[in-house]
């Protein structure tokens, strides 16, 4: 069984990593520096890979994300921690 802390620790990173995605994809239309986008790029990538490593965790436990960031799990606990 998964403990409630670590369940409510996934579900935050990865609302965090999706945010801090969204800001660096807009940041992508305002920089015109060669430099800074590579930077940028790289830092987009680094985001995406440990956004896909918490997915892959949450779906381990049965917890899973849909486009509007609505939570769906079969975890009977988190039915009282819905709203964060």
């Amino acid at each position: 069984m998964i403990n409630k802390n670590y369940t409510i620790k996934l579900i935050n990173t990865v609302k965090e990593l999706q945010e801090r995605l969204k800001i660096l994809e807009e940041k992508l239309n305002y920089i015109d520096n060669d430099d800074l986008i590579d930077s940028l790029i790289y830092e987009i990538l680094s985001v995406q890979k440990r956004y896909k490593f918490f997915l892959t965790e949450c779906k381990k436990y049965g917890i899973s994300f849909y486009y509007n960031n609505e939570l769906n799990t079969n975890t009977n606990f988190l039915e009282e921690t819905r709203d964060f």
